[in-house]
């Protein structure tokens, strides 16, 4: 089996940056780069509406949707600086020291793993783990029982 190295973060929010208090999960990020392909999978969460711990209720425009819509913010600055770098440079490290305010990227770390399970799936178990619930399959409504969050990954980004 063949070895590769896989660059990871976890995504979080920290919802008072004057007290901070336990940070929020939000998400997972993993990228791998074989040859001239980059491969950058996202696997996180958004609130859908007020959650207790969030502090969302005082908060308007662009800081309530740094939380509300951070997965679109996340790869529109991904696309801003994607095309410069170079072929060799993870991008993952650019978006950790892009964002460091309420909604950031914590310290990435590089796995080194012995298996052909496709990174996709690697970045959905890291998610599980570290966020403590299963991400959960698309649904037409959203159930009584389901909490009050869309859940998300976005595409698969390549490059070549």
């Amino acid at each position: 089996m063949p070895r590769r190295a896989i660059r990871w973060a976890q995504i979080e929010y920290q919802p008072n940056l004057q007290t901070p208090e336990t940070p929020v999960p939000l998400g997972v990020i993993g990228e791998e780069i074989t040859g001239r392909v980059r491969t950058l999978v996202v696997f996180g969460r958004e609130p859908n509406g007020p959650m207790e711990g969030l502090f969302l209720e005082a908060t308007w425009g662009p800081f309530e949707k740094a939380v509300t819509q951070w997965m679109e913010a996340f790869w529109k600055s991904l696309n801003e600086f994607g095309p410069e770098l170079k072929p060799e440079d993870y991008a993952l490290d650019e978006l950790a020291r892009r964002w460091n305010l309420n909604v950031y990227v914590r310290e990435p770390e590089t796995k080194t793993v012995q298996t052909n399970i496709s990174l996709d799936k690697y970045v959905r178990r890291w998610y599980e783990s570290y966020v403590g619930v299963a991400f959960p399959m698309p649904r037409k409504r959203m159930g009584k029982r389901q909490r009050p969050w869309i859940a998300k990954t976005n595409a698969v980004l390549q490059a070549v």
